[in-house]
This record gives C-alpha cells, sequence and structure tokens, in this order.
C-alpha cells in the first residue's frame, strides 16, 4: 500500500467518523413533522454501498452501539436495525441492480425501513412496546422519505465486494 492511498484512507475515516457525529447531533436536535430523522442509518447505508457488506455491518453495529448509548435506552435495537441497513446496502450495486440516483434513493429508503422495523420489533418484543403500530409506520416513513433524498445522492464505490 502506498503512503498516498493509506492517506486517502485515513481522510476517508475522518470524514466518516465526521458525517456520523453530524447524523447524531442532528438527530439530537431536529425534527421533520415530530420525528426524528434516522440519518445514522445513511451512514451504514454509505459505508456498506461503497465498502462493502463488512464494512457496511461492521460501521452500523458500531454506529447503532453509540446510537443506543446516547438514546439512554436498551442497547441492541438500533444496533441491529442500523446493523442489517449497511449490510444490506453493499448489495445496492450487485448483479442486476446497476446503481442510479433512483435506484439509490428506493435502496436507502428500504435500508431505513428494515432498520426501523427491526428497531420497533425488537423493542416490543425484549422490551415495552415502543409506541402502537400506526405511530411506528408513520415514523418510519417519514425516516425513509427523508433518507431516499440522501441515497440519491451516495454513490457506490470500489472498495469493497458483496460476493
Amino acid at each position: 500500500m502506498s503512503r498516498h492511498s493509506s492517506m486517502g484512507t485515513r481522510a476517508e475515516a475522518w470524514l466518516f467518523a465526521g458525517a456520523v457525529l453530524a447524523a447524531l447531533f442532528l438527530e439530537s436536535r431536529m425534527t421533520v413533522l415530530g420525528v426524528r430523522p434516522g440519518l445514522t442509518v445513511l451512514c451504514a447505508y454509505a459505508a456498506g454501498l461503497r465498502r462493502g457488506p463488512m464494512h457496511g455491518m461492521f460501521g452500523g453495529a458500531i454506529i447503532g452501539a453509540v446510537a443506543d448509548g446516547a438514546a439512554g435506552g436498551m442497547l441492541g435495537p438500533g444496533m441491529l436495525g442500523i446493523c442489517t441497513a449497511g449490510y444490506l446496502a453493499a448489495y445496492a450495486n450487485r448483479g442486476l441492480f446497476q446503481w442510479s440516483p433512483v435506484l439509490g434513493a428506493i435502496w436507502a429508503a428500504m435500508a431505513t425501513a428494515v432498520a426501523g422495523g427491526l428497531s420497533f420489533a425488537s423493542l416490543a418484543i425484549f422490551s415495552a412496546e415502543p409506541t402502537d403500530l400506526s405511530e411506528a409506520v408513520f415514523i418510519v416513513f417519514v425516516q425513509c422519505a427523508i433518507n431516499a433524498a440522501g441515497g440519491a445522492l451516495i454513490r457506490p464505490g470500489s472498495g469493497g465486494s458483496a460476493s
């Protein structure tokens, strides 16, 4: 590995860490239609799409653990959802699926729906029901709409392989 490529990787890592911190900050301070956005899912989606399934899964697990810890609740539901979203994102540009902004938006919304659904389901199973089903669907729908806009802007990288 040349010095230039390792510096690029380091810069990417710092940029990614900054994006995660910004997403956590915005999630704690911002609401859209009374719903906190799920921007951390978009970070895991970007990791999976750009670097492959293992980076997406590992990045999602770390992001989810930090988000769960910051929320002060049970550690695990966010981690499971975000980790799964990061893993699934790696397959958005494989096989029949050639990346386009529309497909990026669809995959980001799908990853957000999976993350939100898994988080709500695991909270309902292992803890008290977080909210009623209609409110959970509304929350996930709003988060999907927000992340779809971001998903159209995130382009796949050549750093990982989903095979």
